[in-house]
């Protein structure tokens, strides 16, 4: 005799959470991606800058190390704070404690709903299950600027549902504000519902505040635009650096002088956004960038592609089914006239966000998963939370679960299988350079790669206390994270993002006084491949061979 619905449903749910938590703890074992120390290495360096923030370019010598804007500082300080004294096994956990954070939102979302706690379980269960497919609960870990956002955008879309009455919102407001356009510049597209937020947790009782608040989000967001152009176009120094950052983007000048190929453009990469990202979704032999082993076996490869192609069309039909909802529940206000109420104001606004999101960018990363997948579940809680509860309560909607949570188990099987072995060998196998993940960094044996790092920088003569503008690395800078206006190596080498110092490194570190370079040989600058002193796959140059020009001894 076959179980019943409700008997499958009742072991499913429990299974997806916990399974979750399993993903969790597998994501612990992620090496550090380098971006994600990128971004560290931007977000944290504010009290070891004296106050300042510095960027990736030091060839931009007017924007290398620059005074923080002033609607930045409160965000800035707050990650600088939380980000400095971590080392990389605290980054990772972090990383694993902001994803917690953004579940358990998603629970504390649907709290006030009233519905029946079993059928509260089984809608946030399959909000879950949604995040469980493919490689998402890895990407949910990432310590990169896309953690934070959705963190933040999450507060927008519910301080005007759940917050309203706090006498503390205003200063929560300007916190947050602050902190979300300090993450990234892609934070702009998010304007239109820190707007639309403002306005409506504000904008009704406390009207003095909600112009104060809403005037310095468009202050904060102006100043965050101001701070990448002067990257961006201000920086003679390197003068393709905006033809690299407009393949990424459509450009704005395009608007003005041909729109309607601005238009076209960017009606495509909306067109193209959801396949471009579901596809860093899929369970693959291999990942962008290795940030994920290898596959070398991919076992069994013809589930896993039906699989794969499951997931396609669930985010399609989930997107296309959202974008539904938005626009049946316009056209009916605007027909019959009946009053927007504040979840279909945010969720217009939020859908706004997305589609400029998608509209302006010409390539999706993997990163960008981590962003959109918990933006798009934001939008179905904003955009139909009538629908989903009276869903939860049918039949209908026990096996729309059921389906979910059934797909997402296969997925995690899947995922331990192809993955799992080569996150646990990376995880306790000692590697200066992870061979199947050679731009990631390990996080449970890092003390033994820094204990190498110090004893090459004194054979080498870098004096830890007195160095400053050092090339680093990955592995060098959790060591020499205190000295002053660092350098990350894959910018200053020609062939990486360094190409503008083509044929001139040791010139232009001369002139910067740097104390030299430190860090994988991988990433050494050609050009100072013969001065370095090499061992065990590490490279270490002193100013005093840059001076002189010639070789380390070895």
């Amino acid at each position: 005799m076959m179980p019943s619905l409700a008997r499958i449903f009742s072991g499913l749910a429990p299974m997806t959470l916990w399974a979750m938590g399993l993903m969790l703890l597998m994501g612990a074992l992620v090496p550090i991606y380098v971006d994600e120390l990128v971004y560290r290495f931007l977000h944290e360096r504010l009290f070891f800058e004296g106050g300042k923030l510095i960027t990736l370019y030091p060839q931009c010598s007017a924007s290398f190390v620059a005074d923080a804007p002033l609607t930045l500082m409160p965000g800035a300080t707050l990650l600088a704070i939380l980000y400095s004294p971590q080392g990389l096994l605290g980054m990772r956990l972090t990383g694993v404690i902001g994803a917690c954070l953004w579940l358990w939102l998603l629970w504390a979302w649907l709290s006030p709903w009233h519905l029946a706690k079993d059928r509260r379980v089984m809608l946030y269960a399959t909000l879950v299950a949604l995040q469980l497919l493919g490689v998402v609960p890895l990407l949910l870990v990432l310590t990169r600027p896309e953690q934070g956002m959705v963190l933040c955008i999450a507060f927008f879309a519910l301080a005007p549902l759940r917050l309203r009455e706090s006498a503390y919102l205003p200063l929560y407001y300007l916190l947050v504000i602050s902190l979300l356009f300090f993450l990234h510049t892609s934070a702009l597209y998010f304007l239109p519902l820190v707007i639309v937020s403002i306005i409506l947790a504000l904008g009704k009782h406390r009207r003095l505040a909600c112009l104060a608040v809403t005037a310095f989000a468009l202050a904060t967001a102006w100043q965050s635009y101001a701070h990448a152009a002067r990257i961006l176009w201000f920086c003679n120094e390197v003068p393709p650096l905006i033809e690299i950052f407009s393949k990424a983007t459509l450009p704005l000048p395009l608007l003005a002088s041909d729109p309607l190929q601005f238009f076209e453009r960017g009606t495509h990469n909306l067109m193209q956004a959801i396949p471009a990202i579901t596809r860093h979704i899929h369970i693959a032999p291999g990942y962008q960038s290795s940030w994920l082993p290898p596959s070398p076996y991919f076992f069994p490869a013809p589930l896993i592609a039906l699989l794969n192609y499951a997931i396609d069309a669930l985010w399609l039909v989930i997107t296309a089914g959202v974008i539904g909802v938005i626009a049946v529940r316009l056209a009916g206000m605007i027909r019959r006239r009946q009053r927007p109420d504040v979840s279909d104001w945010l969720a217009w606004a939020l859908a706004a966000s997305l589609l400029m999101y998608g509209f302006h960018y010409n390539r999706f990363h993997f990163t960008s998963v981590g962003l959109v997948v918990p933006c798009l579940i934001m939008l179905m809680l904003l955009s139909a939370p009538l629908w989903l509860s009276q869903l939860a309560a049918g039949r209908p909607g026990r096996r729309i679960a059921t389906a979910c949570m059934a797909l997402a188990m296969m997925s995690v099987g899947a995922v331990i299988i192809n993955v799992g072995p080569g996150l646990a060998r990376n995880a306790v196998i000692y590697q200066v350079t992870l061979a199947s993940q050679h731009n990631s960094y390990q996080t449970l044996r890092a003390a033994g790669k820094h204990r190498q790092i110090e004893a090459l920088a004194e054979q080498c003569g870098i004096d830890p206390k007195n160095a400053h503008d050092l090339v680093l690395d990955d592995t060098s800078y959790p060591v020499f994270k205190a000295a002053p206006r660092p350098m990350f190596a894959t910018y200053v080498n020609p062939n990486f993002m360094g190409f503008a110092l083509k044929g001139r490194v040791r010139e232009f570190l001369l002139a910067q006084g740097s104390s030299g370079y430190i860090g994988k040989c991988d990433y050494l600058a050609p050009e100072l491949g013969g001065l370095a002193l090499r061992k065990d796959g590490l490279c270490c140059v002193s100013r005093k061979a840059l001076q002189e020009n010639k070789a380390e001894p070895q």
